[in-house]
């Protein structure tokens, strides 16, 4: 506290002394702020390096005379050359001393920053402390009307009426949305199999518009069938006479007829393309080569020409045996339609495949099915059999043209009942095949990704591939190693004229079960998709978009009602409608019914141009409350746009909380199930994803079945070493348990062979949580969340600081800026700094509440504390207090229908802004002083328009050829996409284009970016992408971008002048490098990969201006992996010397010791292999 010549107790006034003489003067009256003046200088001291100056016993007794200062006295203008006492290590007497600087006394007078940097002493003072001539001017201030500028929220949009018709302008007719049959949109995601199709809504489209035309569409779609058919097969003929001549037909009758002819001779010893076959002779005329095994083997172009005529059938024969509505004998994608090269080579024998080592041998003996089970398993069987995707041995040898063993391996399967049918599951992982495989981890939609495309009374049509994953071809390597031993079927199945052995029955398709099947399917999807959005410029494309709208927190237009990056549709100034795919789901979302609509023909059209299944029978008509998606139910209706569940699951979870209600009331002390109490965990987690507010009341259960694990007290929470140590002493001093059962707590069992119980004792929290989960779905029906709302929403900007002494916050609304200043209690001076940030981030929102200011708000408060970031974001906590405090955010969220979000900030920017100083009683600097608080907050800037030099300095290391991404780029240059043109048939094909892509993004549009990253990288992995963000926001993007990075780097403020001190928060910079042809294909987790980061940590810290060079070699050297030899690739990313064996996978830092994959220094053809794209094995 400083005075004017005379002590003034602050902690006695609730404001500071109101120096009534400067009153009189200015005549009015005025009561000034909390300014707690001595909070400021001691805030200040604790936190500074001290010369240490010890002192003595006798001194360290008059601590508490006018000797010396200590952590609570107040400064007295009158003596400041008096020193300072700190508790210290480095004296004897655990005490040391200082003097004050004139740098510190500037703070305790209120001096802001810029008055105080270079000049200062300390025979300067003492004068009138400012904070007292800031309170007078403050109220001239308010005398004379200034104010600070509030934030200024966009009002309610007039939103145009839904319409009822849809004018036909190429017939001049209306289409009256009578046709949408409302009873087709199910609550429920999944339909049966034999569902029928809702075809009254196509003919109610055609007969509305067009009366008297519901007799003739029958015949019109025969017609058109038979059309397509024929084209099909000039199609079909056309691709074999170009690309194998004219003559391709009398070649292929050659090649088969020497085939049959050739037909049991010796075998070969091939096993399923692990080993290659060496040529011994020359071609013959009828395109085969001599080998050793005396079988001969066709040449390159025989083998293609058999492969393309192979294909080619199937399709045919399909494409004649399906009808207009279903494809009866299944579908097989017609190659010769996708673009040329790695699309047409996967669509035709399958993706390339990641081979660790070789798939073992496994020929499990069947097992006699019983009579109930087999005649459910046994339409399943047929089925598969009838649609090709699974074929015998006879079939094989009369049409495919394999070299080696049919079968190496077969899949154990069994059946699951499924209510009055059963469900087949094939199980590749009893034998160890999955673990010699590899597939890349993909990026996969969220309930949140669909509110993203849509506006207010948006319309919605769900889609559904038939048959996904069976789509698909398996690859040609693992057919061999997919067989199914249904020798128990063979009569049943037409097969009972073949012996045991020749009954030999292999998968074609990609099948449910094996490790990279999801990978596969997705992967042919998305390069699908890419054909079935169109020219995104022309006129007529419903997916038509013309430029990318950022709409991002921190901005002044910043609008809550819309999302933050939009795709944006010029002609209709409004969201361009989309398509968003989870896995077979696809969802289609336009403006209106027709928009809609038409999104869903041209895809659902197109995908089966391509051979890819529509099922008709699944498809939900255009509607504003759509049925489930992603396991949530969206609703445009009403000035909202909300998210809720069905029916069904809201009254699932009820009855899963009931039971455990019931278990708990009937005896208190009962035990549970672990199983059964871990499926309503794992229903519960699925509820939780669109309640939010579920999740933390989820910790009793978690606690619970994580109880038998180590270092647990008996609340089930993990107790750090030393902690868990002194628990176990007292219970054992206690007599709670015994010397032997302390033993084993200490001494506990590796976490691998911890036996899983049977039964659990509930934690003391969980029946809390089970009677709250009780109480909030207590309703009878599924409340709704809002996600975004016309009316309602106003924007509120905050920063909260906290430390030792005190605490205060800075918040920004429409109403304009307040300040919260106050002082820690006695009861609280103990606790740790995070709770002391939590708990002051709490209060702030409490009194926002309170005061009105919160309901309906989307709020984004801002803390220098990682801690609470990390606990809101995961809603969830180890440490109980912790876990209260965001129990208490998400009631607040609830409550008031608010959206909070909270982002760490670094401590530099939370003194710039001003909430630092104003915790410390100093109220002149960042927005106390008048600054914009929306000036510190640049979550919508991109970082090469904050610093001006990090645009060369990336061009330096990436090269010249690098391409810094628009928003716009962020869709199509992003994903190698680069122009296009109309092939013959008039479809837009997208031409592609590898290169090294700059990602620079603004934090608040990251996530939807990095999104975007990882469906370009699923679609090509040939170009490398760099990715530039300031660490804001960092729980929306930071984990995607570790997922989909080999590295990631943080450059701190203040490294060069490329990121200068003033930038505050560190860049982080993602390195997304190619595919590698051989193990580990990916760069991430080598010790190639933790050598540079530890590296570059160091250079960026002591600012060592080579940072740019040793990155370029670093990137030259990576890009160069994919082309060079397996001994290079081990040495450059395991640094291992030429001869070595070791097979290290790189899950763990360089340095450790590493156990090598099944295998390791094992000389076994096909380890570590990747088809190339000539067919080769490169071996490992």
């Amino acid at each position: 506290m400083v005075s004017l010549g005379k002590y003034c107790n602050h902690r006695s006034w609730v404001v500071p002394p109101t120096f009534r003489f400067w009153w009189v003067v200015l005549g009015f009256r005025f009561t000034p702020r909390v300014y707690l003046l001595w909070r400021a200088i001691l805030a200040n001291l604790w936190t500074t390096p001290f010369d240490r100056f010890p002192l003595a016993a006798s001194e360290v007794e008059s601590l508490g005379h006018l000797d010396f200062y200590v952590s609570d006295s107040l400064l007295d203008p009158r003596f400041l050359d008096r020193p300072v006492a700190y508790q210290t290590s480095y004296s004897s007497s655990q005490w040391g001393s200082r003097l004050l600087t004139a740098e510190e006394i500037g703070i305790s007078f209120g001096l802001p920053g810029r008055l105080r940097v270079g000049g200062l002493n300390t025979a300067m003072f003492p004068f009138v402390p400012v904070q007292v001539l800031a309170g007078c001017l403050d109220s001239l201030g308010k005398v004379t009307g200034r104010l600070f500028q509030p934030l200024s929220t966009p009002g309610p949009k007039v939103l145009a009426p839904v319409p009822t018709f849809t004018w036909l302008p190429s017939i001049g007719q209306r289409l009256d949305h009578s046709w949408i049959d409302q009873s087709a949109v199910s609550s429920k995601a999944a339909k049966c199999d034999d569902a029928r199709v809702m075809t009254h809504m196509w003919d109610r489209r055609v007969v509305l518009p067009l009366p008297g035309t519901q007799e003739g569409l029958p015949f019109l779609r025969s017609r058109l069938l038979r059309f397509q058919r024929s084209r099909l097969y000039a199609e079909f003929r056309c691709h074999m006479r170009d690309t194998h001549g004219p003559d391709w037909l009398g070649q292929l009758k050659l090649i088969r007829t020497t085939m049959r002819l050739n037909r049991g001779k010796g075998p070969n010893g091939h096993t399923g393309g692990f080993r290659k076959k060496k040529n011994t002779s020359n071609k013959s005329e009828s395109g085969f080569m001599g080998s050793s095994s005396g079988r001969p083997v066709p040449t390159s172009a025989a083998t293609e020409l058999l492969r393309d005529a192979v294909a080619g059938m199937s399709v045919l024969s399909k494409m004649c045996n399906s009808s207009w509505w279903n494809w009866s004998l299944g579908s097989t994608l017609a190659f010769w339609r996708w673009p040329e090269g790695e699309q047409r080579r996967a669509s035709r024998d399958g993706m390339d495949p990641y081979c660790q080592s070789a798939p073992p041998a496994f020929k499990p003996r069947f097992k006699q099915p019983k009579p109930e089970v087999f005649d459910l398993l046994l339409p399943k069987f047929q089925a598969i059999i009838a649609r090709g995707y699974v074929v015998s041995k006879q079939d094989s040898t009369e049409q495919l043209h394999s070299l080696g063993d049919f079968i190496a391996s077969n899949i154990d399967f069994f059946g699951v009942p499924k209510a009055k049918d059963i469900r087949v599951v094939y199980n590749r992982a009893s034998c160890g095949f999955n673990k010699t495989v590899w597939a890349p981890n993909f990026w996969l939609p969220t309930a949140k990704s669909a509110t993203r495309v849509l506006n207010f009374n948006y319309c919605g049509v769900d889609l559904d591939l038939g048959e996904m994953f069976l789509n698909f071809p398996l690859p040609l390597l693992f057919r061999s190693f997919s067989g199914i031993d249904l020798l128990p079927y063979q009569e049943a199945l037409g097969f009972g004229h073949l012996s045991s052995k020749e009954f030999q029955i292999r998968w074609e398709r990609c099948w449910m079960g094996f490790r990279s099947s999801p990978y596969y399917s997705v992967r042919f999807y998305h390069w699908a998709e890419e054909f079935a959005r169109g020219n995104r410029r022309e006129k007529g494309n419903p997916l038509r978009w013309d430029e990318v709208r950022l709409n991002l927190p921190g901005a002044s237009a910043f609008d809550p009602t819309l999302p933050r990056v939009m795709k944006w549709d010029l002609s209709i100034d409004n969201i361009a409608g989309d398509i968003t795919t989870f896995v077979d789901d696809l969802r289609a979302s336009g403006l209106d019914e027709e928009t809609s609509w038409r999104i869903a023909r041209q895809v659902a059209s197109r995908l089966q141009y391509l051979g890819i299944q529509d099922a008709p029978r699944k498809r939900r008509p255009p509607t504003r409350k759509t049925g489930a998606w992603a396991g949530s139910i969206f609703s445009t209706e009403n000035n909202k746009i909300i998210q809720t569940v069905s029916q069904e699951k809201w009254d699932k979870g009820k009855a899963q909380v009931k039971e455990l209600t019931d278990q708990l009331s009937s005896s208190p002390d009962a035990k549970f199930s672990y199983k059964r109490l871990e499926q309503i965990r794992g229903f519960l987690c699925h509820l939780s994803m669109t309640f939010e507010a579920v999740t933390p009341f989820l910790k009793g259960f978690h606690l619970t079945l994580c109880a038998h694990l180590p270092s647990r007290d008996d609340d089930g929470w993990k107790l750090p070493e030393g902690s868990f140590l002194s628990y176990i002493n007292e219970k054992r001093c206690c007599g709670s348990i015994t010397e032997e059962e302390a033993r084993a707590c200490l001494n506990p069992p590796d976490h691998g062979d911890i036996p899983i119980p049977e039964q659990v004792l509930p934690v003391s929290r969980f029946r809390d949580d089970v009677f709250a989960l009780k109480e909030l779905l207590s309703s009878e029906k599924p409340p709704s969340v809002t996600v975004r709302s016309n009316s309602v929403f106003e924007v509120v900007y905050g920063f909260g600081d906290a430390s030792g002494k005190g605490f205060g916050s800075t918040i920004l609304s429409s109403r304009g800026i307040k300040y919260r200043i106050g002082l820690w209690g006695a009861d609280d001076a103990g606790e740790s700094s995070n709770w002391k940030e939590f708990e002051n981030q709490v209060e702030a929102l409490e009194q926002e509440a309170k005061d009105g200011n919160l309901t309906g708000s989307m709020v984004f408060f801002y803390t220098d504390n990682s801690t609470v970031e990390s606990c809101l974001y995961k809603g969830n906590s180890s440490s109980p207090k912790l876990f209260q405090l965001m129990v208490r955010m998400r009631k607040l969220e609830m409550t008031h229908n608010a959206s909070i979000v909270v982002s760490h900030v670094s401590g530099k920017r939370m003194i710039k802004e001003g909430t630092d100083g104003v915790s410390r009683g100093q109220l002149r600097e960042g927005v106390t002083a008048g600054e914009s608080m929306l000036s510190f907050i640049p979550s919508n800037e991109d970082p090469l328009d904050r610093a001006s030099e990090l645009k060369p300095w990336i061009k330096s290391w990436a090269g010249d050829s690098a391409e810094f991404l628009s928003p716009e780029g962020w869709f199509e240059r992003g994903h190698d996409q680069l122009g296009g043109c109309l092939d013959a048939k008039g479809f837009w094909r997208p031409s592609f284009v590898k290169g090294t892509f700059v990602w620079t993004l603004p934090p608040g549009a990251a996530q939807v970016a990095i999104e975007e990253l990882r469906k370009a990288r699923l679609k090509r992995q040939e170009s490398t992408h760099i990715v530039v963000c300031p660490r804001l926001m960092t729980p929306e993007w930071l984990k995607q971008l570790y997922k989909v990075s080999d590295l990631v780097l943080s450059v701190p403020a203040g490294a060069g002048d490329y990121w200068p001190e003033d930038m505050c928060e560190q860049l982080i910079i993602g390195f997304v490098f190619p595919f590698i042809n051989r193990h580990p294909w990916q760069l991430r987790n080598t010790p190639k990969m933790f050598q540079v980061g530890g590296k570059m940590r160091c250079v960026f810290k002591s600012q060592d201006l080579a940072a740019g060079n040793i990155l370029r070699k670093f990137l030259l050297e990576c890009q160069r992996l994919r082309s060079v030899s397996q001994d290079v690739v081990r040495r450059v990313l395991y640094f291992e010397h030429k001869g070595g064996v070791s097979h290290q996978n790189g899950e763990r830092r360089a340095g450790s010791k590493r156990k090598g994959p099944e295998g390791c220094g094992q000389d076994r053809e096909g380890l570590g292999t990747k088809k190339s794209k000539k067919g080769r094995l490169h071996q490992g």
